[in-house]
C-alpha cells in the first residue's frame, strides 16, 4: 500500500513541478513580450504625433528590444515569429524614412543619387508608391514622397506587430500605383530619351 501511495505522491510532485515551471516560463515570455509591446506603442504613437526625425532613438529603442526579445527563445505570444517579422520590416521601413529625411535635410525633392536610389530599390513594395523621374538623362525619384510613403508602410506593420488585425479588405502589403524599381531599365530609359528626345 505504502509504495503506491509513495509513487502517486512522487508523481504529482513531479507534476506540480512541471507545472510551475511552465508557468514561470510562460509568465516570464510575456513580461518579456509587454517590454517589446510597450516599445511598438510608443513608436507608433510617436510616429502618429512627431517627425519621423523626432523619434529616431524610438527606432534605435525598439529595434533593440525586438533584437533581444528573437534572440532568445519564447513560448508567448502563440504568434510571436509573426510579430518579430512585421516589428522587424516595420522598424526597416521607418528607418528608410529616416535616411531619407536625414539625406535630403537641404536638397531638393528630386534625388537622382544613386545611392539613393540603390537605399529605395532595396524596398520594392515602397517604389511602388514613388514617382520617378527623368532629369537631365538620370533616373530621379520624388524624395519625400519616398519618405512618406515608408513612413506609412512603416506604420502599418506596426500596427500588425502589435497584434491589430486586418481590416476587412486590406492587404498585408498595400501596393501602390507605379510598378516596381528597376534601377537598370528605368536609368537606361532615361539615358536613352536624353540622348533621343
Amino acid at each position: 500500500m505504502t509504495k503506491p501511495r509513495l509513487a502517486i505522491g512522487v508523481a504529482l510532485a513531479l507534476f506540480l513541478m512541471i507545472a510551475g515551471a511552465s508557468l514561470y516560463e510562460y509568465e516570464s515570455d510575456k513580461a518579456a513580450w509587454d517590454t517589446v509591446q510597450a516599445k511598438l506603442i510608443r513608436l507608433d504613437s510617436g510616429l502618429q504625433y512627431e517627425s519621423i526625425l523626432a523619434i529616431r532613438s524610438q527606432i534605435a529603442d525598439t529595434d533593440a528590444a525586438v533584437r533581444m526579445f528573437a534572440s532568445e527563445p519564447h513560448a508567448f505570444p502563440p504568434d510571436r515569429m509573426q510579430r518579430v517579422q512585421y516589428s522587424k520590416k516595420a522598424i526597416a521601413y521607418l528607418a528608410l524614412a529616416t535616411d531619407l529625411q536625414i539625406n535630403g535635410a537641404s536638397d531638393t525633392e528630386l534625388s537622382s543619387s544613386s545611392a539613393d536610389l540603390e537605399r529605395l530599390a532595396q524596398f520594392p513594395d515602397v517604389t511602388t508608391f514613388v514617382r520617378r523621374s527623368c532629369e537631365f538623362g538620370y533616373l530621379a525619384f520624388d524624395r519625400k514622397g519616398a519618405a512618406a510613403a515608408s513612413a506609412q508602410l512603416g506604420h502599418f506593420m506596426l500596427s500588425r506587430a502589435e497584434g491589430e488585425p486586418l481590416a476587412s479588405g486590406d492587404a498585408l502589403s498595400p501596393k501602390g500605383n507605379y510598378a516596381a524599381l528597376d534601377i537598370t531599365m528605368e536609368s537606361g530609359a532615361c539615358s536613352s530619351k536624353a540622348r533621343h528626345p
